[in-house]
């Protein structure tokens, strides 16, 4: 056994932002947005609220205080708000607002959803889900909601109330148009679609060929943006398209070594704004996404946000000109497209991510964890589990990697977050919660998704792992027949010899599992990897002529168990014969 080198491929979290569903208006001079966060110095209970951000600063747009009457069914007024929608002249204003109904016979075919549109009298309660404003402002697409009693996805004439339902099942909030301004409406489920106003489909793109995402449009309806991966072997990242609705002509925007998603169209259609992982460099490395302005031809290609910690959400206003971000660090910003004058908004504010992975998973003591969320830059974190302070292994924007106390095995401990983040208008959270830590929970960490998935899909990452001469096993360089093979893993629990908080596993003498491991391939070696805090090590024996997965023959599974803990799992690239 000998030290290696890893943990620059653990995975990481995706990261939280605190101000949702930002929309704007034509020229930027208004944001708005949705949040939970409380107001500094107020009693405001964890809900959704409205605010907006212009001349005259940040302002509560609207906040509903809960209602639940004695006696009466588990259900209360439209209280959580969210999703709120501006047309592109500031005269519409949609609010979607959400209320208790989640069990129970008092709630089936119970309303859940209301999207009320300020500025128009014609409309109100009767809409049960948010809505898309074209840019004029005269249509709206209603989305479906997620209930036995939902009405349909609908385009709604604002002028003289006509509805017209659309075939499918409901659209994913994105930023961007997806309304033209003659009532068109377009959509990406697989394929990019386009309906017109009498609720006719044209299905644009083919599925066989490349999968379709959130597709956006101008407000004429003259071209679509939309994102899509190959088919598998070639889907590990995504990357941004365009189809002309008439000839249905498609060609690529913009792709390359990253991720490329989430764009929005401005509204003449001559302007496009993405997030992107990629460095726009030969480094091979991809970073915290940015984004970034193209124009529709190619040309133009330039950063719109270069914040350490990276950029969550990002909108364009109708104009092309003035940019709004949601950063990792818990920010709002105001970017002028042109000029990259950059105001802050909305100052980081603390949050944390509860997204799963290996390192986000159920706690077992020994482990490594992962606390993934913002504002966690440049600021002395501490992590305590009562008054034992975890030890910090690393530390990148928005991410600390720490160690669970051996000690914490068998007990409840309540784990605290430390920081000295300054306060801004809304309350830092109290960053404490219970814990429980009386079992294993074991997992094998998978590589990152430049080296592809079996589906390629983002399903079945293969596993990290490294052959017997130490070599990093991928699809392109598997593990051959009858090798040792090395996995990596969380959450397998306690060694002998006994290893003390913060420090490596020891590689004389190796700390191996206290516990039995039963694997479906023989097992070498099990404990902690050498060299490395919190971290495990599986050395297989990879046999002759291992079993397919998937039907598959270049594929094998790893499947084992400790006591305490449920099967874990992993996937393995071979080459046969």
């Amino acid at each position: 056994m000998r030290p290696l080198l890893l943990l620059c491929l653990l995975g990481a979290a995706t990261l939280q932002a605190q101000y949702l569903d930002i929309s704007t208006t034509a020229d930027g001079s208004i944001v708005y947005f949705s949040t939970t966060l409380a107001r500094a110095g107020t009693d405001d209970p964890t809900q959704g609220r409205i605010y907006s951000i212009g001349a005259d600063g940040l302002k509560v747009v609207e906040e509903r205080r809960r209602e639940d009457p004695a006696g009466q069914p588990a259900v209360t007024n439209y209280y959580w708000l969210s999703a709120p929608e501006v047309s592109q002249d500031g005269r519409l204003l949609a609010i979607t607002g959400h209320r208790d109904c989640t069990s129970g016979r008092n709630c089936v075919g119970v309303t859940t959803t209301q999207t009320t549109i300020r500025g128009l009298a014609l409309t109100g309660s009767d809409l049960r889900a948010p809505v898309h404003f074209s840019p004029n402002g005269r249509y709206a697409l209603l989305e479906r909601e997620q209930n036995l009693s939902a009405q349909p996805a609908a385009l709604i004439d604002l002028t003289t109330g006509e509805r017209t339902t659309l075939s499918f099942f409901n659209t994913a909030t994105r930023p961007g148009f997806i309304v033209t301004d003659n009532g068109r409406v377009v959509s990406a489920d697989g394929w990019v679609h386009i309906w017109d106003r009498t609720g006719n489909r044209t299905t644009l793109t083919d599925l066989l060929q490349e999968d379709a995402t959130s597709a956006v449009t101008d407000r004429s309806g003259s071209v679509i943006v939309y994102t899509s991966r190959w088919d598998y072997p070639h889907a590990a990242f995504s990357r941004i398209r365009v189809v002309d609705p008439t000839t249905r002509a498609q060609r690529t925007l913009i792709e390359g070594f990253a991720d490329f998603y989430q764009p929005v169209l401005s509204a003449d259609g001559r302007r496009v704004l993405f997030l992107t992982t990629s460095r726009f460099d030969d480094s091979g490395f991809l970073g915290p996404a940015q984004a970034y302005v193209i124009n529709i031809d190619g040309t133009g290609l330039r950063p719109v946000t270069r914040d350490p910690a990276g950029v969550k959400l990002a909108i364009l206003s109708g104009d092309g000109r003035v940019a709004f971000a949601v950063t990792n660090a818990g920010r709002l910003v105001r970017i002028d497209v042109d000029s990259g004058a950059e105001m802050e908004l909305l100052p980081r504010t603390i949050s944390i991510d509860a997204t799963f992975s290996c390192l986000t998973g159920p706690v077992t003591p020994g482990s490594l964890r992962l606390l993934s969320g913002v504002a966690y830059d440049d600021e002395p974190v501490r992590i305590l589990f009562d008054d034992m302070e975890a030890p910090i292994v690393s530390r990148r924007p928005g991410e600390v990697l720490f160690q669970i106390p051996w000690e914490m095995a068998g007990r409840n401990a309540m784990m605290r977050i430390e920081t000295t983040v300054p306060p801004g208008p809304f309350q830092q959270p109290e960053l404490r919660t219970q814990l429980g830590f009386g079992g294993n929970f074991g997992c094998i960490f998978s590589l990152p998704a430049e080296y592809g998935t079996r589906a390629g899909y983002g399903f079945v990452p293969y596993s990290l792992a490294f052959g017997q001469d130490y070599r990093l096993i991928t699809p392109d360089n598997p593990a051959r027949l009858g090798e040792a093979v090395n996995f990596y893993a969380t959450g397998l629990g306690a060694v002998d010899p006994p290893v003390a908080t913060g420090q490596p596993g020891p590689v004389e003498p190796l700390a191996r599992l206290r516990d039995s491991i039963q694997c479906n391939l023989p097992v070498l070696y099990a404990g902690l990897a050498p060299g490395l805090v919190g971290i495990y090590q599986l050395q297989l024996q990879l046999p002759a002529d291992p079993e397919p997965t998937y039907g598959l023959p270049e594929l094998t599974g790893i499947r084992c168990s400790v006591p305490g803990s449920g099967d874990f799992y992993g996937l393995l690239p071979v080459k046969r014969n």
